[in-house]
């Protein structure tokens, strides 16, 4: 008995009729009387009669049509469980650097020792605009990226934020000033990561200037963290930027708060595509946040 031979036995059996039925089923009327034939041989019944050139179910088919389409709808329910199986234990992760010096590490542990059928492969993003393209186009599943502005098509949920900090060199006229304010920022030389990296922080630190009356003078745009870090060390100029980056223990730099009224928090989102194939998997994801 195959699958097959059932699906033209119950179309058979609803049409009433071998030519509606095959039509269904884009076959010829030869071939669905040959599968539905084949199973009333291999069953020793017949499952139909003719009476003045209707088809009529016996009782035999009365009885067979129940049980083929409980077998069909087991079928497709085991189908759609090995296919969920398949999904949920392959899930791709695209997240900005910043997520690796936070909650990245442990997030990832915690999903292989307590989901042992997940596989997952991570990357590496340093365009914001490029990781949530690559999310919308379904080339990853998921995503953890900076804050930016509302997004079609992508569902998502906080997952961390810290303070932005001023990061200048030890010897910076500024190093000893306990906070940073608005008052300080105009004579300072930037060094900053290229807009797409941030475009969020980035524009809302150059509307805060533009308000203020001058343009700030960047020195540089270079990416990663640590080529940035790398110029502040060296006195080249100064980086507004997330406080976990104290992690790295750069020589020859402090953080320095910024004050309350002025003070802007790095924020990262984990973001999926809305309506998204692997749910259960990502559900995972989800609650493990909300327990944090």
């Amino acid at each position: 008995m195959e699958l097959k031979q059932l699906t033209i036995f119950i179309s058979v059996a609803e049409h009433l009729s071998f030519s509606k039925a095959a039509t269904a089923l884009s076959m010829s009327q030869s071939t669905a009387s040959k599968y539905v034939k084949a199973l009333e041989e291999e069953l020793e019944v017949s499952f139909f009669t003719r009476h003045q050139n209707q088809l009529n179910l016996t009782i035999e088919g009365k009885v067979f049509l129940e049980e083929a389409r409980k077998i069909l709808n087991t079928s497709e329910k085991a189908r759609l469980i090995i296919q969920n199986t398949q999904i949920k234990s392959s899930i791709k992760i695209g997240f900005v650097p910043l997520s690796i010096l936070t909650f990245l590490p442990s997030f990832i542990n915690a999903m292989k020792e307590q989901h042992l059928d997940l596989e997952l492969t991570i990357d590496t993003y340093y365009d914001n605009e490029l990781l949530l393209k690559k999310l919308k186009n379904e080339e990853i599943d998921v995503a953890f990226y900076y804050q930016t502005y509302p997004q079609e098509e992508i569902d998502s949920v906080l997952v961390h934020e810290d303070d932005i900090m001023l990061i200048q060199p030890v010897n910076y006229h500024y190093a000893k000033v306990k906070e940073i304010g608005p008052e300080h920022i105009r004579d300072m030389r930037y060094i900053f990561p290229p807009r797409e990296v941030n475009p969020f922080l980035i524009d809302a630190f150059l509307a805060t200037c533009k308000v203020m009356g001058f343009e700030p003078d960047i020195a540089f745009y270079i990416n990663p963290h640590q080529a940035r870090l790398a110029l502040v060390s060296n006195g080249l100029g100064v980086m507004f930027d997330s406080e976990s980056l104290q992690q790295l223990n750069t020589p020859n730099v402090i953080f320095t708060p910024i004050k309350a009224a002025f003070r802007n928090k790095a924020r990262i989102f984990m973001g999926w595509k809305t309506n998204n194939s692997k749910m259960s998997a990502i559900q995972y994801f989800i609650d493990y946040f909300d327990q944090q």
